[in-house]
């Protein structure tokens, strides 16, 4: 699969998390959204991931107990951690860890 497809369904995947976040969770994710549209799934993943503290994102999604639907639980599974470097995806594995999430 070429890298654009694949970023593609990563992109794909992203905006329905974000969907289920703000149908379910009533917990709208604008900022992220913008970064997305601005600068695409892979850059701001990377971006969040590699920021030294927690995002938004994240720390709200740990209060809903839906770590599976933050950045870093998506961009670790096959097929999309190959779209990153390692020490990105070692990074969100780090950052999932410490908040406790066992899928990993």
């Amino acid at each position: 699969m070429k890298h654009t497809d694949l970023e593609k369904r990563l992109e794909q995947e992203l905006l329905e998390a974000s969907n289920l976040c703000r149908a379910k969770y009533k917990y709208n994710p604008s900022r992220f959204l913008q970064m997305m549209k601005a600068e695409g799934a892979v850059k701001t993943s990377i971006k969040l991931v590699m920021a030294p503290t927690y995002h938004e994102g994240l720390t709200r999604l740990w209060e809903l107990e839906r770590l599976d639907l933050t950045v870093e639980a998506i961009i670790i599974r096959e097929p999309y951690s190959e779209l990153f470097p390692e020490e990105v995806v070692n990074k969100a594995k780090e950052k999932l860890k410490q908040l406790g999430y066992s899928s990993i």
